[in-house]
Parts: C-alpha cells; sequence; structure tokens
C-alpha cells in the first residue's frame, strides 16, 4: 500500500464538495478487501470492554456495551468490536427484567457477585474489563427497505478467570 500527497487522478466524487486536496492518497488493490469485518462465527470469545455507552434520548433508554476481541486463543477475529444494546424497558414502558439480568451478568463477571448484589451499579466500573462474551449469529430483516442479513448477539457474559 503507498500513501503519497500527489494531485487527485482517480474520477471525482459525486457525494462530496468538490475541492483541490492535499489528502494522500491511497493505492491498493481493494478489489480484495472486505468493507468490514462482518460476523464472527458463534462461539465464547474472550474480549475487553471497551466502553459503555449510554442514551437516555432514544425512545427507550439503552446502554451499549463496546466489546473489543483480545482472545489469545483466537487470534483472527482480535480486534474485532462487538456491540451489545440493552434495552432497559419494555415496550409498554415497564422496566425489563432480563436487561437488570443482564447488567447483573456484566457486574458479577467483571467486579464481582458483592458488588453486582447492591442497589446500584456505575457502569464506568465495567470499562476495560475482561469477560467471556457467548455470542451467537442472529438473522435479521429490514422490510421497509428490504434488506436482511445476520449480526452478532452477545447472548451472555461470564468472568474470564484472571
Amino acid at each position: 500500500m503507498i500513501l503519497t500527497g500527489r494531485e487527485r487522478t482517480s474520477k471525482p466524487r459525486t457525494n462530496v464538495l468538490q475541492e483541490e486536496s492535499n489528502m494522500p492518497k491511497v493505492t491498493a488493490d481493494f478489489s480484495t478487501v472486505q468493507s468490514g469485518f462482518g460476523v464472527v462465527p458463534a462461539g465464547d470469545y474472550r474480549t475487553r470492554i471497551e466502553s459503555v455507552e449510554y442514551d437516555a434520548t432514544a425512545k427507550n433508554p439503552v446502554h451499549t456495551f463496546v466489546h473489543v476481541i483480545d482472545d489469545p486463543e483466537n487470534t483472527e477475529h482480535n480486534g474485532q468490536k462487538l456491540w451489545d444494546r440493552i434495552y432497559m424497558n419494555k415496550r409498554d414502558g415497564t422496566v425489563n427484567a432480563i436487561s437488570l439480568g443482564k447488567l447483573k451478568q456484566y457486574a458479577e463477571a467483571i467486579i464481582g457477585s458483592d458488588y453486582a448484589n447492591g442497589s446500584e451499579l456505575d457502569t464506568d466500573d465495567f470499562k476495560d474489563g475482561i469477560v467471556i462474551a457467548s455470542v451467537e449469529i442472529e438473522p435479521w430483516t429490514n422490510e421497509e427497505k428490504g434488506t436482511s442479513g445476520e449480526s452478532n448477539k452477545i447472548k451472555r457474559v461470564l468472568a474470564a478467570g484472571e
């Protein structure tokens, strides 16, 4: 791969403002490059919690756990990210007991069952925690757009035993 600062020789993009640029150009055979990681095979992966994001502005408040695979036994997928979205309410607005159980799984796996049995969890304590994420493949369909595919779903998190 070559990065250069040469003049633009490629076809101009139509989806951006057209101006001269001194941005570096990348030369590579993109016909063999995938434009994403895709899904990982179902299984158990050692992951590190990169962040826990909270969106209270959504219709349904959601905690999003961002995992990065960091597995010495499975280096093929190291560095790939997985997202675990935990919706705090059911569609009728009541508290989602399954989601509370999932938050407790994270607490037990990362900071221990004594803390997990308290009345309050601080998701900042989960950052950089190492867990075993049990991953499944789940099909999805967007009828409005006429698209479908597969995505990973984290079904359970366990202590990594470190």
